[in-house]
């Protein structure tokens, strides 16, 4: 296969954000192109292959999601009833509906309040928590690992069988994706530091009761079969299904994550779908247009990946979404007066955070500094003297208090990727 056009800028954005190495697969019409540049493993010999295992991270959603339409395709499961009717004693996490899960409007935490250790078996993560405290009303958007678990529960129990072989057998293999071989060198993960340069191995771990939602593995050319579904008829799925993985629901608002989310599928704007995937040191970006047959895929072995992926998507103007940019900033008296409004206990699942003002009179999340905006988005602020802190990702994205529709207090914030964090009441 010749070099893809795209291969020079590849392979000067991986040297320009440190990107050890990289895949990339696209589509366009039946015309398929690749590109492999780098090394698996950061000063060791080995080049990243056409068949190298990329993690999916959370792009791995995408074909738990494809799983369960089918499922809805054949009738095996209503979209719309509570999953209770396949999995009882489930306490309030039974009356979430597959719909909701999908498109991350069950009001479910990303992680539960009670996680167990790797050995238990997903069941016993499923029913660890029955009495979850959701973190928004049923209908509204907050991204949550744990309800794709709960569905890989969920198309276990309908099946029989594990989700993973539910995959491969229903999806993976009717697409000719064949399994990574055994002896196939995975890519090693890399945390990288833009400001200073530096590159560190790492060896990220999702917590146990969400593994099920980000830990397939696959080179970019074999998720690309994925990515067809929607450009065209399928073995998998019909195009009518296929849709509505990619229509969005009505009233969710994925903040700072997409312009919209359907049932499994994002959307960016412009006739571009797909979902992001971020490890502790891979990335894995997917985007599909399906009115004009075209796809691709880009895996990164590294966190800088997620800058390259932007850059990237940009420049070939590609469904990259960005969040609205803040306005201006609250400072003094302006601060002071609506800081009462914001400070207490948020939580969501395990995770509790204190919005709290300072001595200083600056307003703290979880210890760490805030710049406040007018309209109530937020950035985290680096600490003081930190190199490259304005320009990382971790102060670089936009988070935002959310005000009840009903009361007008703020109830709640959007953190981390749309993730809901509720008020505590005191």
């Amino acid at each position: 296969m010749d070099e893809p056009p795209e291969a020079p800028r590849l392979r000067e954005l991986a040297r320009h954000f440190t990107v050890p190495g990289l895949q990339f697969a696209a589509l366009d019409g039946d015309a398929v192109r690749a590109f492999e540049f780098g090394d698996r493993r950061l000063g060791e010999p080995g080049p990243v292959g056409a068949e190298t295992p990329f993690p999916l991270a959370s792009v791995t959603k995408v074909l738990i999601a494809t799983v369960v339409l089918q499922l809805a395709e054949e009738s095996d499961l209503d979209l719309d009833a509570p999953i209770a009717e396949h999995l009882p004693g489930l306490g309030r996490l039974g009356e979430s509906t597959a719909r909701r899960l999908l498109s991350h409007t069950s009001g479910v935490p990303d992680l539960p309040a009670r996680q167990l250790g790797p050995e238990a078996p997903l069941a016993e993560h499923v029913r660890a928590d029955p009495d979850v405290a959701l973190v928004c009303a049923p209908g509204t958007f907050s991204y949550s690992n744990f309800g794709y678990a709960m569905l890989c529960h969920l198309v276990e129990v309908v099946l029989g069988m594990g989700w993973r072989e539910a995959a491969r057998s229903f999806v993976l293999a009717p697409l000719g994706v064949p399994e990574p071989a055994g002896d196939t060198p995975a890519t090693a993960e890399h945390a990288v530091h833009l400001a200073t340069g530096a590159v560190a191995v790492v060896e990220p771990e999702l917590p146990a009761c969400v593994v099920a939602a980000g830990t397939v593995a696959l080179s970019a050319r074999q998720l690309l079969p994925l990515a067809a579904v929607h450009c065209g008829p399928s073995a998998v799925i019909a195009p009518a299904t296929a849709a509505l993985m990619r229509e969005p629901v009505g009233g969710a608002e994925p903040f700072g994550l997409a312009a919209g989310w359907g049932l499994g599928l994002a959307s960016f704007g412009d006739g571009w779908f797909g979902h992001d995937g971020n490890t502790g040191g891979t990335t894995c970006t997917l985007r599909i247009h399906p009115q004009r047959r075209r796809a691709l895929v880009l895996t990164t072995n590294a966190t800088s990946g997620r800058r390259l992926a932007e850059q990237f998507l940009a420049e070939l103007e590609v469904g990259s979404y960005r969040a609205p940019a803040p306005a201006e900033t609250l400072g003094g008296a302006e601060l002071r007066a609506v800081a009462g409004q914001l400070c207490g206990t948020y939580r969501s699942g395990d995770r509790v955070v204190e919005v709290a003002l300072g001595g200083d009179g600056g307003l703290s999340f979880g210890g760490s500094g805030i710049v406040l905006f007018r309209d109530l988005l937020f950035r985290l602020a680096p600490p003081p003297g930190q190199p490259g802190g304005a320009t990382s990702d971790e102060f670089r994205d936009v988070h935002r208090f959310l005000r009840s529709p009903v009361t007008g207090r703020v109830d709640a914030l959007q953190f981390g990727g749309a993730r809901v964090m509720s008020r505590q009441q005191v």
